[in-house]
């Protein structure tokens, strides 16, 4: 059948909407993964309509709640996707599977539209539905459904559909129906301008309405002059350029993409992208989002010569079908011109400032309008062959692997950790894949774990691929090292900690002498420019930065500090530390025991934390508190020490309290329940050599090594899992007179002014 010479009934649209609907319907039991994190789960702009204004007022990636939101680098303005996620939140009370469930239901809306199209456009039922099923279920889908961050594609392809079927519907009217006309062309435009709105590649409508009219011939026109009412479809084909034209112009002018960038054209790397979509399309496995990620040596990016000539040979080839197919006929020719068009801006040919090669979802229109001007352009011959049973066959084997890759690649989106086990899987020296596992053991509490991945993101393996790894990220990942060293060291290894705490300090206050080298047992290959230090000045410290600051000086005693650290963390963005919990313990250690409540009531309201977490840390706060008040009205000076001791305990300060005891225990090593309190103490600072001279003067050689056993088991797993300080340790430093320090202890009373302890 040829292109406009009926309407084909186009009953298999709703059945494959359906297999769409069903193949992604796994997807519900997806979680919040990679941008998802960023743009939905930790940002509260999304969490309720009180920000709706704030959508249509900035652009999609603003985080001006997060220490990166300045360096997400291109500028999307994307206001109905975020009006739709705040619309998920708010419905699904914040849980995953409603988005999920609205994105596989815009999928399945857009298939059930694109087999009407491409139905009506290839004039054959069984090519229009084989595209569709194409576009249905086609690996690269995943992206796009699979991923709520992919669903701008899906919104935005709904309205250029639903804006071409407008127009279709209204073409077919008799021209005596000029109101219902008029009604089809306001409702095609208004699609239009919503679709813009959802993304930018929407503005490619008008030429779509261009191929729907060149399409359906003389013939599907109506009744009446044909000429004149195919003039009259044009006219709406050129009002809608007029305002897509009109937007283009105004984000160009006022609100550029890449504001400030300057045109850099890398040829070589656009003919690679070339060559990787291509593969994306015809051999979409694994599946990534990092499929030939740029690699650089000593700075300078390679492109292989392979792919650059591939790319080459299949940009000469498309150019040549393309010009064949406008032969056969406009319609195919314009679809298989629109279809390089939708995605050429992303073949970085200029450098787009994306840091991936190719992206599934940036397949979503494209890979439609390619495979329906193949078909359409080719309709005879293809018609011929899909008649013969070997080729159903294999279409059908196909499609049946590709919902098998569908399936798998929903479990990967189960959860960050999921997914990126499976990225390391693929490459395991993907540094932003290591980075993002660091994260996810870092909440974990499996320390070593996390900063061994973040600490190979770092070495020349990894940071070759430079898009993933710039510059600029450096910075970051080393205070995040900081950060997880500091965690992981002992509360005994005072010496590190001071390190720590210097560095941390002089980074803080911008201090030129702060260098990545060597801090304690943490080495990096790379230095800091000096010029990242003036971006920290610039943008102000990650609160991160602040929040592990202040909890090492109250691990080391300096609360004057840690009060100034804590003071410069925003209070709203508490809840975005890697351990917020860890803020109220460092408050609680200064004194500010009313701080450390509003912390943790703020944090219970906005963090999904389980109550048990809350129960014991208000437990702890409490009984800290106790213990503090209860020393201070002792009148025994050894038991005022052990209350003060236990005090600090609750609130996971080993050292602090050692340094309330050890003065104690000096003097009077025989009092009832010190010497098994000041054993307990050393071992939960890990350190293990003077436990066990405490205790084997205690106790004896024999017994001790048993009773050390015994008190190990009663520590924090988090505290074991700390090694050991192996070298003589600091964390004393001694004093003149034994009784001064028994007298000073007893006689403390907590001040906010003078920086004393609790």
């Amino acid at each position: 059948m040829k292109p406009g010479t009926s309407t084909p009934r186009t009953d298999p649209a709703l059945e494959i909407g359906l297999i769409a609907l069903l193949v992604f319907l796994p997807g519900l039991a997806a979680g919040f993964v990679y941008d998802d994190i960023l743009l939905v789960r930790d940002n509260p702009y999304t969490h309720g309509f009180q920000h709706l204004g704030r959508a249509f007022s900035t652009h999609f990636w603003n985080l001006e709640h997060t220490e990166t939101s300045s360096n997400l680098g291109n500028v999307y303005y994307r206001p109905l996707v975020t009006v739709s996620l705040i619309a998920n939140w708010v419905m699904g009370r914040g849980q995953p599977w409603a988005f999920h469930l609205f994105n596989a239901l815009l999928h399945a809306g857009c298939v059930f539209l694109m087999a009407r199209v491409a139905v009506r456009w290839t004039g054959s039922l069984v090519l229009g539905s084989g595209v569709a099923l194409i576009a249905a279920l086609h690996p690269s889908r995943t992206e796009s459904v699979l991923w709520i961050a992919g669903r701008s594609d899906l919104m935005m392809m709904l309205f250029v559909l639903l804006g071409i079927e407008f127009v279709h519907r209204g073409s077919r009217l008799a021209p005596a129906r000029r109101a219902e006309k008029m009604a089809f062309l306001a409702a095609s435009l208004g699609c239009l301008a919503i679709g813009i709105l959802c993304k930018e590649a929407a503005a490619a409508l008008p030429l779509l309405i261009a191929v729907e009219i060149l399409s359906q011939g003389e013939k599907e026109v109506g009744a009446g002059d044909s000429t004149r009412e195919r003039g009259r479809w044009f006219l709406v084909m050129f009002s809608s350029s007029a305002l897509a034209l009109a937007y283009v112009l105004v984000r160009v002018l006022v609100y550029p993409v890449r504001p400030g960038a300057q045109t850099e054209l890398t040829p070589r790397y656009g003919l690679m992208t070339i060559a990787a979509y291509a593969e994306r399309v015809l051999l979409p496995w694994p599946q990534t989002f990092f499929h030939r990620p740029l690699v650089a040596v000593h700075g300078v990016f390679q492109y292989p010569a392979p792919l650059v000539v591939a790319g080459a040979l299949i940009a000469i080839a498309y150019l040549v079908s393309t010009i064949s197919a406008f032969r056969r006929s406009r319609a195919s020719g314009l679809m298989l011109l629109l279809a390089a068009a939708s995605l050429g801006p992303l073949l970085n040919f200029t450098y787009t400032g994306i840091f991936v090669t190719t992206s599934d979802h940036m397949l979503y229109l494209p890979l439609f309008l390619f495979a329906t001007g193949i078909a359409t352009a080719y309709a005879e011959p293809l018609s011929k062959l899909a008649q013969r049973r070997g080729a159903q066959v294999g279409f059908l084997a196909v499609l049946l692997l590709w919902v098998g890759i569908d399936l798998l690649r929903a479990r990967d989106y189960r959860d960050q950790g999921t997914l990126f086990r499976r990225e390391l899987s693929i490459n395991p020296n993907n540094p932003l894949a290591l980075k993002s596992m660091s994260e996810v053991y870092a909440r974990e509490g499996k320390l070593d774990q996390a900063f061994d991945l973040l600490l190979s993101a770092e070495r020349p393996e990894s940071t070759r691929y430079a898009l993933l790894s710039p510059p600029w990220l450096l910075f970051g990942d080393y205070l995040r090292l900081l950060g997880l060293q500091a965690a992981r060291t002992a509360d005994g290894a005072t010496a590190d900690l001071r390190a720590l705490y210097a560095e941390l300090d002089r980074l803080l206050r911008l201090d030129p002498r702060a260098s990545p080298q060597r801090i304690g047992a943490l080495t990096i290959g790379r230095t800091i420019a000096p010029a990242l230090l003036n971006d920290l000045g610039r943008t102000g410290p990650p609160a991160a930065v602040l929040a592990d600051a202040a909890l090492v000086a109250t691990r080391l005693g300096k609360f004057n500090q840690a009060r100034r650290f804590m003071a410069a963390i925003p209070f709203e963005n508490m809840d975005r530390l890697p351990s917020p919990w860890n803020l109220v313990l460092a408050r609680a250690r200064t004194g500010d025991f009313k701080g450390a409540r509003r912390t943790m009531s703020y944090l219970a309201i906005h963090m999904d934390t389980d109550e048990r977490t809350r129960t014991d840390l208000t437990r702890r706060l409490r009984d800290s508190e106790a213990l503090f008040s209860k020393a201070r009205r002792a009148p025994d000076s050894v038991q005022s020490a052990l209350d003060r001791a236990q005090g600090w305990v609750e609130l996971g300060a080993y050292l602090m309290a050692l340094r309330v005891l050890r003065p104690v225990y000096d003097d009077y090593p025989n009092y009832p329940r010190l010497a098994p309190e000041y054993v307990q103490l050393l071992l939960a600072a890990r350190l293990e050599r003077e436990a066990l001279d405490v205790a084997s003067r205690a106790l004896g050689p024999e017994v001790a090594p048993q009773t050390l056993l015994r008190m190990r088991a009663g520590l924090p797993k988090s505290v074991l899992a700390l090694r050991p300080v192996r070298e003589p340790s600091e964390w004393y430093v001694g004093r003149r007179d034994p009784g001064s320090a028994v007298r000073a202890q007893q006689n403390h009373k907590p001040s906010r002014a003078t920086g004393n302890s609790p």
